[in-house]
């Protein structure tokens, strides 16, 4: 279950909306300027990640011209990793809202919108701590793809290649269980948390993702898919942080339809340009306005 669901929502109320990487490079400025004017727009840190280490130069340039665009009129959220360990510390749930970053002022140095522009003239060690911990999180995903075979042993083996509709029975199952969830996460954790916590929704995600991977290049690890690795590790840290909004803008098909599986009445867009189509949108049943 994903946060939202049932909650009273006043009408004309802000609408909290996950903006991933892929949505962000297809907008346009008028249409990115205006969704974050309409909107609570939420950028998981993720996304400064995918955007620092491209190896598009154009593509770093743009994206960082659209976010300075903005004078800021965003949200920025914590990576999912750095949010469990907030969780063991203090022992009780996080709400990724109320630990939102303020003040890196970094992300807003125009020499970012410079394509020829040297990261290690901004700050040298900006990537280096996120790269470790990137790897570390990596290192557990790929854990969680060798587990899969416990729970489904009839993906032991696979070699990938896949189509969506053969893998969706156990994606439904891990998406509809939280009895398969809570054994995962009993056997990595020493706390128990809530089907509400970000531990609880990083298992599910991540298990979820984790069928995908095996669904499209099996379950046999390789240096060769390394990079896939991460951006599966990566499209869990964005849907893992839409379950608490009120939807996600993805141009990615397969991340909107796995982010449905789990939060099948949470709101989901291609892009930017769609949501700002839509003069209210509807969450939980109830009508909620765009702002002017």
């Amino acid at each position: 279950m994903c946060g939202g669901e049932g909650a009273e929502v006043a009408y004309g109320s802000e609408v909290k909306l996950v903006l991933d990487l892929s949505a962000l490079l297809a907008s346009t400025f008028a249409d990115f300027q205006l969704l974050c004017g309409r909107h609570s727009i939420w950028i998981p840190e993720a996304l400064f990640f995918e955007v620092l280490t491209k190896d598009k130069a154009e593509d770093r340039a743009k994206c960082f011209a659209l976010i300075q665009s903005v004078n800021s009129k965003y949200t920025l959220i914590p990576n999912v990793g750095a949010m469990m360990g907030m969780e063991a510390k203090r022992g009780s749930e996080v709400q990724p809202e109320l630990e939102a970053y303020e003040g890196i002022t970094w992300i807003n140095d125009k020499r970012l919108q410079d394509s020829d522009f040297s990261l290690r003239e901004l700050e040298p060690n900006l990537i280096s701590p996120w790269r470790a911990e990137i790897d570390r999180n990596i290192r557990s995903f790929g854990g969680v793809i060798q587990d899969v075979a416990i729970d489904f042993p009839e993906l032991e083996g696979f070699r990938g290649g896949a189509s969506l509709a053969q893998f969706e029975p156990q994606m439904q199952r891990v998406a509809q269980s939280d009895e398969l969830v809570a054994r995962v996460l009993a056997a990595i954790s020493d706390f128990t948390f809530a089907s509400t916590s970000v531990h609880f929704r990083s298992i599910r995600f991540a298990f979820i993702n984790a069928i995908e991977h095996i669904r499209k290049y099996g379950c046999l690890p390789s240096q060769d898919i390394q990079k896939n690795v991460e951006n599966s590790y990566l499209d869990s840290d964005y849907m893992v942080i839409a379950s608490f909004a009120d939807g996600l803008i993805s141009n990615d098909n397969r991340l909107r339809y796995l982010y449905k599986l789990v939060c099948p009445h949470l709101l989901s867009f291609s892009s930017t340009k769609e949501v700002n189509s839509l003069e209210t949108l509807v969450v939980d049943g109830q009508e909620r306005l765009s702002q002017s």
